[in-house]
């Protein structure tokens, strides 16, 4: 294994994160929950990305989502004090989110309800909607192949500055009445479900299964070959089902690798610092 397995055990490191603190709460309240996943994803975060709850802002004004939102406060050092009361919601501009998690101690494949899968995938397809200009010229961090004149390959999304969005929950309740193993019934209800790939979450997590994009590359007949694990969803990606020991450590790690990709665009100052100028009370110095 790579690394002398070092994905499994960082994956299994941070899921006995959160198994150590439910012993001590019982999350009650979703707040809680989504507070205990800041807390843990401090510890593995890079240097460049912050943590707080909140929502995403678009420079129309438009916002979306209510829970975990990951920044670039390196980028956006403005943004730095964003974060430091977990009780407080923030509101963080669309430019400089790197991620946005919707987190549920226990999500509801069925129903329509807030911890249901359904209101979750239309927490995360608000956020994918709200726009923010893209950046281009290619991908930094991805390994092309020797001799390559591909720039990135074609499951990779167009920009630099996709949305990531992520359903993480703590334990998924699954209606006896589905007789299929926990990540079946989620990769059902969620393909059921999907607006389209532009407006569904990258990863769904939680109790023993772990869905995420993959690619399969089809032979001259037409037949997949193996998967291809992807960071983002896009056309040409297929959501695949595992069953999983470690669900929220394998979706951290799949987080990391979101970010690593990632290269965010730049808040509009000159526009925001315009709108302050006054016309009728500004005072100007005319030029010699």
């Amino acid at each position: 294994m790579l690394y002398d397995g070092w994905a499994t055990k960082i994956a299994a490191r941070f899921q006995r994160r959160f198994d150590e603190i439910e012993v001590n709460h019982n999350f009650d309240f979703g707040s809680e929950f989504e507070i205990a996943v800041c807390e843990v994803l401090r510890t593995i975060l890079p240097q460049r990305a912050s943590v707080c709850r909140g929502y995403v802002v678009g420079q129309d004004g438009s916002k979306a989502g209510d829970d975990i939102v990951i920044f670039d406060s390196a980028k956006f050092p403005t943004l730095r004090s964003l974060g430091r009361s977990l009780a407080l919601r923030e509101e963080v501009p669309a430019e400089a989110v790197l991620a946005y998690i919707e987190a549920k101690h226990t999500l509801n494949v069925d129903g329509t309800g807030p911890q249901s899968l359904a209101k979750a995938i239309r927490q995360v397809g608000g956020v994918k909607a709200i726009h923010r200009e893209q950046t281009w010229a290619g991908y930094k961090n991805f390994p092309l192949p020797p001799r390559s004149t591909s720039s990135t390959p074609s499951y990779w999304p167009d920009s630099r500055n996709p949305w990531y969005t992520a359903i993480w929950a703590r334990h998924v309740s699954v209606p006896s009445k589905r007789k299929l193993p926990v990540h079946e019934s989620l990769l059902v209800r969620a393909t059921g479900l999907e607006p389209g790939h532009e407006r569904c979450p990258d990863v769904i997590a939680g109790e023993s299964s772990i869905l995420f994009p993959v690619f399969r590359q089809r032979d001259q007949a037409g037949a997949p070959g193996g998967p291809t694990a992807c960071s983002f969803r896009t056309a040409p990606t297929e959501l695949a089902a595992f069953p999983a020991t470690a669900p929220l450590g394998l979706a951290a790690l799949h987080l990391l690798w979101a970010i690593e990709s990632i290269d965010l665009g730049a808040i509009p100052w000159d526009r925001m610092l315009t709108e302050q100028l006054d016309p009728a009370t500004m005072a100007v110095r005319p030029r010699a």
